[in-house]
């Protein structure tokens, strides 16, 4: 049986302190689905402390915040990183980074809830594009392309996985785009809870 859940954005280094091996757990239950970026084989110790150190100095400069859905023991069942530019002039500008669902709640419309979060959050603090990158022909392509993002570039040499090259697709969309999308994922989830 699956928990509810609830959303939670990460902004500080000791919020990410709370479920950081949840967090973890979900990335070694997602690598067994296709590589990570950074992570090819599973994690050692020295990798877990190095990625833990650099989310922190990223939470800690502000230059990131990390979606996530948490059932009420802190266990993750949904995490994306969103990187926003520090620079002034590109300040509204996010990269959705390292996103994954729990096997157990794929296809129970969590994911459309967290682009609904993703987006209004985006908007209230005026990031007016989304963009990020993704191999060519996964999963995650497919499914980024039938949301809606649109390819702006493409880099042959991409990724390197098990002795292969694979090209890769550089992607953006609108955040009112992705919002007006999702929204009624956040009121068919006020209507459930409603009828709960």
């Amino acid at each position: 049986m699956r928990s509810p859940y609830t959303f939670i954005i990460l902004e500080k280094p000791e919020q990410l302190d709370l479920v950081y091996r949840s967090l973890i757990h979900l990335f070694e239950l997602s690598s067994g689905d296709n590589a990570i970026l950074g992570f090819e084989n599973s994690f050692t110790e020295q990798d877990l402390q190095a990625y833990r150190r650099s989310l922190n100095d990223q939470l800690a400069s502000g230059s990131i915040r990390i979606l996530t859905a948490q059932t009420s023991k802190h266990d993750v069942i949904l995490s994306c990183i969103l990187k926003q530019n520090n620079q002034t002039t590109t300040r509204h500008v996010a990269d959705l980074q390292k996103g994954f669902i729990h096997p157990d709640y794929r296809g129970t419309g969590v994911f459309n809830e967290a682009m609904y979060h993703i987006a209004n959050y985006a908007i209230q603090r005026q990031i007016d594009l989304f963009t990020l990158d993704v191999r060519e022909d996964s999963p995650a392509h497919r499914l980024w392309s039938k949301i809606g993002f649109i390819t702006f570039g493409i880099l042959p040499d991409y990724c390197r996985y098990r002795g292969r090259s694979y090209r890769g697709h550089y992607m953006h969309m609108q955040a009112k785009d992705l919002w007006n999308k999702f929204k009624y994922a956040s009121e068919a989830a006020g209507a459930l809870a409603v009828l709960s």
